[in-house]
């Protein structure tokens, strides 16, 4: 009896101390911008997928979330930069995007 009071127990402390820590998805706020003419407004959390289908990717992050760019659709591939919350870069792989 004394060993399952105290699994229980152990069980509910780990319950309690995870929920600080539970992250959520959240929207961005502000405006990100994909080769001049995909403009997203305050874009969820996610991929965005490059639509002109060219290799090369211009992103304009004018939200307060990092846009990690991606060599390949559904942000597969390998990471090839980030764009941080203000900043515009042009000449980079990329074909997709996560925010976060």
């Amino acid at each position: 009896m004394s060993r399952l009071v105290h699994t229980l127990g152990v069980v509910a402390a780990a319950t309690l101390l995870s929920f600080p820590f539970a992250a959520t998805a959240q929207a961005a706020t502000g405006t990100l911008i994909i080769n001049f003419v995909q403009v997203h407004e305050d874009p969820s959390e996610g991929c965005l997928q490059q639509e002109d289908g060219y290799d090369l990717i211009q992103v304009t992050n004018n939200t307060d979330q990092r846009a990690y760019v991606f060599s390949d659709y559904d942000c597969r591939g390998y990471q090839t930069t980030i764009v941080h919350p203000g900043e515009t870069k042009s000449g980079s792989l990329g074909l997709s995007l996560y925010i976060r």
